[in-house]
């Protein structure tokens, strides 16, 4: 299984590239660090669950485009 940080530091590579989220905010970047932190540790338990729980977290994702970044995560780990 992926360690949390480096699940984590994937996750906002691809929120970075995909949606230019602007990392000079520090707030709004911890913010999505926690929460995807906190997803990775208590919801990356069964097949699928990381993936549904983040994209019902965040309206922008669907499940096939972060379900995608979370399995090359895993694959690369």
């Amino acid at each position: 299984m992926c360690g949390g940080v480096k699940m984590t530091d994937k996750i906002m590579e691809y929120l970075k590239n995909e949606f230019n989220f602007d990392y000079s905010n520090s707030f709004t970047r911890n913010t999505f660090i926690n929460l995807i932190d906190y997803a990775v540790d208590n919801f990356n338990n069964s097949k699928d669950q990381l993936a549904y729980y983040l994209s019902n977290i965040i309206d922008e994702l669907t499940f096939e485009e972060i379900k995608k970044v979370i399995d090359e995560a895993k694959e690369n780990d």
